[in-house]
């Protein structure tokens, strides 16, 4: 379980990391809300379209020039939610305002 748990936070921390300039910001935030166990990490990379924004859980999907570019087989976010989904939770993205990046959340219910 923790081996599953540290891949999909490394994936999203990666991404982060990878997507957000070098003087950018990257939070990472863990929360008790109701019955979950809630993940959000965001940044102030690069945004996406919020019409993509479940795409973005799709193997080998690249959103744009910039991704096109970068390292990696585009297959993290989708392990993210093969994680969560794998524990009976959820996982989602948006952008976090005007050229202020992006955030996704990973739910995972308390057992």
């Amino acid at each position: 379980m923790a081996e599953d748990l540290n891949l999909l936070f490394d994936n999203l921390l990666d991404n982060a990391m990878k997507y957000t300039p070098e003087e950018g910001k990257v939070t990472v935030e863990v929360a008790n809300e109701a019955s979950d166990i809630v993940l959000r990490v965001s940044d102030s990379g690069i945004e996406f379209d919020d019409k993509v924004a479940d795409r973005l859980f799709e193997r080998f999907y690249r959103t744009g020039e910039t991704e096109q570019h970068a390292d990696g087989g585009g297959l993290g976010l989708p392990i993210v939610k093969a994680i969560a989904e794998s524990y009976g939770g959820t996982v989602t993205a948006w952008n976090s305002g005007q050229e202020k990046g992006s955030t996704f959340e990973v739910r995972v219910p308390i057992r």
